[in-house]
């Protein structure tokens, strides 16, 4: 396939994203990701991928990562992974090892949202996998510049946006391998203990996923990953400063960056017991003007010819 052609897609199915809240109660028509199959045809001659090919397909994996999450579903299970790990290409930016760990992402999706028993062997699988990538992490992965005690969230800088973006995945699969693991007690003495345990590390995960995006906000993209995490874990907060200071993300992903998150405020307002504003920021992002509006459309019309090219 034209690598040209496989950039466009990409791009059509991140307008696409823009388009899909954090949470929703219906399942969205990912009508721009039927694209996805055309990534799986590529998958077939790897060995010839241009680098402009290669970056769009991981960043195609991506995508379905983001997509995967918001329905709680697999990862689309035609996405070879251990074929497109021979995608990832050694550099000194960092690129090369978030790759790896967004492919470790993408497992522990298919393992904590798929229809399998979960089970004890697979999770630790899973779980040394992930110590190992936080062992063996290169030089540029340790942050700049920590600071625990900057607020709610910690400050965490780091050298660049690769770099980001591989790290925020890492605390969503601490996020993931928490809420199933296997190994906690359903019931009995030590079940009390061990929920306290699970909550405060899936918490913290949260919120240091938050001080990442707010450390490093040029990579724009990494509110995205706010919004998911938020979005799965943000009704465990309790206490009142916590909770403001995570509407207020929110409310900046929106603003800022045109990530649909009223649903997931509103929500988390009525878990928490709170008054939910009239004034709550819109739960679609706003098109500002009539030539956005037709960009949008023109945008649309394009997936749709593109898509009947593959059915």
């Amino acid at each position: 396939m034209d690598e040209n052609l496989l950039t466009t897609i990409v791009i059509l199915r991140f307008m696409e994203e823009l388009d899909v809240p954090c949470r929703s109660t219906e399942m969205t028509s990912e009508s721009h990701l039927v694209g996805t199959r055309v990534f799986i045809a590529a998958q077939e001659k790897m060995s010839d991928f241009s680098g402009l090919r290669r970056a769009a397909f991981l960043v195609a994996l991506r995508q379905e990562i983001h997509m995967a999450f918001i329905q709680g579903r697999v990862v689309h299970p035609n996405f070879d992974l251990d074929m497109i790990s021979r995608l990832v290409v050694p550099d000194s930016t960092g690129c090369d090892y978030a790759n790896l760990i967004i492919l470790h992402c993408a497992s522990c999706i298919r393992y904590c949202y798929g229809s399998e028993e979960q089970s004890i062997a697979t999770w630790e699988e899973l779980r040394e996998r992930q110590d190992r990538i936080w062992i063996e992490r290169p030089w540029i992965f340790h942050p700049m510049h920590v600071n625990e005690n900057s607020g709610v969230f910690p400050e965490i800088v780091y050298l660049n946006d690769a770099i980001v973006t591989g790290m925020l995945h890492y605390y969503l699969v601490e996020v993931l391998l928490a809420a199933h693991n296997p190994k906690v007690p359903r019931l009995g003495p030590g079940q009390a203990k061990s929920f306290r345990e699970t909550n405060e590390h899936i918490k913290k995960s949260v919120l240091t996923i938050c001080g990442i995006a707010e450390s490093n906000d040029r990579t724009q993209a990494s509110y995205a990953y706010v919004c998911l995490a938020i979005t799965m874990a943000g009704d465990r907060f309790t206490d009142l400063e916590h909770q403001d200071a995570i509407i207020n993300i929110l409310v900046k992903a929106d603003i800022r960056f045109a990530w649909p998150t009223g649903p997931i405020q509103r929500h988390l307002l009525e878990g928490w017991g709170r008054e939910v504003s009239p004034d709550l920021v819109s739960e679609q992002p706003q098109v500002e003007n009539k030539d956005d509006q037709q960009h949008v459309e023109l945008a649309d019309s394009i997936a749709s010819a593109i898509a009947m090219l593959h059915d």
